[in-house]
């Protein structure tokens, strides 16, 4: 859900404690469903796992500037192993969905089933047949990348169909934007992380509910 509302006073002055509170009172407003300055969208993340206990998988993360690809495992404890791992500094602008899917296809190895996709833009999550977390495009914040041609479908059902329908594979995909991915990291088990950002081509910031407990307004 993506909920659009006032734009709270421009703090002219830099008074960083009333900024402090204005920001934590937006992100209660956005937790209670009120209306809100923030733009909100909430994603529910799946309770079971996407991939077995030392399965192999790949990871694709897609960005508006940069772009990696990692082959990785998971143990039983949830932590990843690195097997392969390739960063593209500077992707090609993708014109077209088809450019999108020639970047993906040749990189895909012939033993993936599950495939994860980290994809910097902004999404409208879902939940497709499968229980994973896919995401709907939206808008016109494509950092450059024109995507002509994009299913309206979510990002990941159309990657699998493309898979199906070109080699007769059955992948299994899941996708979320940058932020819940970042959000999914800050998650790690041993972790305690309330606030967490990219600096990227764009800007993101990650908080969770503990930056709640953790920021006390002053009293006023």
């Amino acid at each position: 859900m993506i909920r659009k509302a006032t734009l709270p006073a421009i703090i002219a002055d830099h008074n960083y404690v009333m900024i402090r509170d204005e920001f934590c009172e937006q992100l209660r407003r956005s937790l209670q469903d009120e209306p809100t300055s923030l733009p909100f969208i909430r994603n529910t993340l799946p309770t079971t796992p996407l991939v077995q206990t030392g399965e192999l998988f790949q990871i694709f993360v897609i960005g508006g500037t940069k772009g990696e690809v990692a082959t990785v495992r998971a143990d039983s404890q949830g932590a990843i192993t690195i097997l392969q791992h390739k960063a593209y500094p500077k992707l090609a602008k993708f014109k077209t969905w088809d450019d999108l899917l020639d970047f993906i296809d040749p990189r895909v190895t012939s033993t993936t089933r599950a495939i994860c996709l980290n994809f910097g833009f902004a999404l409208v999550p879902v939940t497709n047949a499968k229980g994973n977390l896919d995401g709907i495009m939206i808008g016109n914040d494509t950092k450059g990348h024109l995507f002509r041609g994009l299913p309206q479908q979510p990002v990941g059902a159309a990657i699998e169909a493309y898979f199906q329908a070109k080699y007769g594979r059955d992948l299994v995909i899941t996708v979320g934007n940058d932020v819940v991915c970042l959000a999914a990291a800050a998650m790690c088990p041993g972790q305690d992380t309330a606030l967490a950002g990219i600096v990227g081509t764009g800007y993101n910031l990650y908080t969770s509910h503990l930056i709640l407990r953790h920021v006390s307004p002053e009293p006023k």
